[in-house]
């Protein structure tokens, strides 16, 4: 009890995001997905329902408007401190762990970049559409057994929606921008949706076992997760969709039904049914916010009074608000 007393005092964040937002297409609403993706479409939007009702119950002065607000904020504050290598930016706008890995980003993808090597910051011109909330998740420290019914959750976590328009600082291109509207990780659409990053190929099963065979990879599994870890980049995950057939192999043989998840690694191009460990982990890995984006795509014949070229990015931003002792009182990123 003792030790539960204590850990209540400490812990300051989830340490994960509780249900990372994957982008489907569709255009917003269920016509044309599969069965799959419609049940985790409904389930997600009766998680949130829920969420945003115990917010709205248990956070002091919650409003929708504050956490747009805090979600707008944070994103400003990331990209300023990747632009001027300003740390201080990161105060009290992100969680601990987010601030640790953005810091880490900064070391490896700042202005000093990999190796000495330049990198440009990226200017957030303006926001061309309204931030949306787009799901809202609860969490609690004790099991269900041991809190009870009615127990207040201990944190919480919204995902905002946030589209900027951006332009490269200096003369070079934004990381990504040579591939956007081809092939490589920039390219593909999901059911006619919202372009989305995507690996060229879907994992394939070890024996023609189909999705189930796939996900028993046992240790050659493991081990290619760790290596991806390891490497620049980060697990994301997407989802089979119709047109995914010439990622099926060259036999064309199905591995999954359409509207399956799977996973990809966006430094090693890795894919796998199986969820990563590190998925959703904060601080898993150093974060490059010039290469956040869920969708990048250059704006056509757009460019600033000094020619630099436009870029319309889409950030999903997760935010944190924690009830618990020790916790932040006011919303704070965890993700971007």
């Amino acid at each position: 009890m003792a030790a539960q007393a204590r850990r209540a005092l400490t812990l300051t964040s989830v340490g994960r995001v509780l249900e990372p937002y994957v982008v489907e297409g569709g255009g917003g609403g269920v016509v044309g997905l599969s069965w799959r993706s419609r049940w985790r479409r409904t389930r997600s939007n009766w998680e949130s329902g829920k969420a945003l009702r115990l917010a709205q119950k248990h956070l002091p002065g919650y409003s929708d408007e504050a956490v747009l607000s805090a979600a707008e904020a944070a994103l400003v504050a990331i990209h300023a401190a990747f632009a001027s290598g300003g740390k201080h930016h990161l105060r009290g706008v992100t969680t601990e762990l987010f601030e640790s890995a953005l810091k880490r980003g900064m070391a490896l993808y700042g202005d000093s970049g990999v190796g000495g090597a330049s990198r440009p910051g990226a200017e957030l011109l303006s926001w061309p559409e309204a931030s949306k909330l787009v799901a809202a998740r609860c969490w609690w420290q004790q099991p269900a057994a041991a809190r009870g019914p009615f127990a207040k959750p201990d944190f919480f976590q919204a995902t905002v929606r946030c589209v900027t328009l951006q332009a490269p600082i200096g003369s070079a291109a934004l990381p990504g921008m040579a591939s956007l509207g081809g092939g490589g990780h920039s390219g593909g659409h999901s059911g006619g949706g919202e372009r989305v990053a995507r690996p060229l190929r879907l994992p394939q099963a070890a024996s023609g076992g189909g999705e189930a065979a796939a996900r028993g990879q046992g240790q050659v599994g493991r081990d290619r997760e760790r290596a991806s870890v390891a490497s620049e980049g980060e697990w994301r995950a997407a989802v089979v969709s119709a047109g995914d057939k010439e990622r099926r192999g060259p036999d064309g043989a199905t591995t999954a039904g359409v509207g399956s998840l799977y996973y990809w690694h966006t430094g090693t191009g890795a894919v796998q049914w199986r969820r990563p460990a590190t998925y959703g982990v904060v601080g898993a890995v150093p974060c490059d916010a010039l290469q956040s984006g869920a969708i990048r795509e250059v704006v056509s014949g757009g460019a600033t009074e000094d020619g630099r070229p436009i870029v319309r990015v889409v950030n999903y931003v997760v935010v944190e608000r924690g009830v618990a002792a020790g916790a932040a009182g006011e919303w704070r990123a965890c993700a971007i």
